[in-house]
């Protein structure tokens, strides 16, 4: 009988071998990205944004979503939307893709008055969803340049009240923005 630690160095040598000769999962099926972002509505707001992708098949992928985006008037606002949406890509060429995007997240406002004033801050979550499309361009090996429109609707709170007053509406209102991205993403 062997001893054991030979066994399982001889074991561990034969699986790393078949690992070299068996296929693998693509490394396309996951990648990361940063974004430019600006959002135009009631109010307009700026900023930068994060985006990990899985794409498990060839015409369905689903992005998890961050950004951080300012908005400048008589108060200082930041809102911080997170979520997720699915995407389905579609190949017109070599190295060039159309993608119909849906999706929902959450939006954290954080707004505070930059002058003295009855109100100092109005703080707020709304919920959204967004339908809209885009374009990738492939710059080279596992690099892609990313375009997006989407439009968005949320539910909360007014947003334009604290974007010039530090105060928000006490009733549920929906508010309709366009988003426009810009990015770049790498595969992992």
């Amino acid at each position: 009988m062997r001893p054991l630690t030979t066994t399982a160095a001889g074991s561990t040598l034969a699986a790393l071998a078949l690992c070299t000769l068996a296929p693998v999962a693509a490394a396309s099926d996951f990648g990361a990205a940063l974004h430019y972002s600006r959002w135009d509505g009631s109010y307009t707001s700026q900023g930068i944004g994060t985006r990990l992708r899985w794409e498990p098949l060839d015409w369905f992928g689903i992005e998890l979503t961050s950004e951080l985006l300012a908005t400048e008037g008589k108060a200082s606002s930041f809102e911080i939307p997170a979520g997720f949406q699915a995407y389905f890509p579609y190949t017109l060429g070599y190295g060039v893709r159309v993608r119909a995007l849906v999706g929902t997240c959450a939006m954290v406002t954080l707004s505070r008055q930059s002058d003295d004033a009855e109100y100092d801050s109005g703080d707020d979550i709304r919920l959204g969803f967004q339908l809209g499309g885009g374009a990738e361009v492939e710059l080279g090996k596992g690099v892609w340049l990313f375009t997006d429109a989407k439009w968005e609707r949320y539910i909360g709170h007014d947003g334009k009240v604290s974007a010039w007053s530090s105060a928000i509406d006490s009733d549920l209102s929906t508010t309709d923005r366009l988003a426009v991205n810009v990015g770049l993403g790498i595969e992992l």
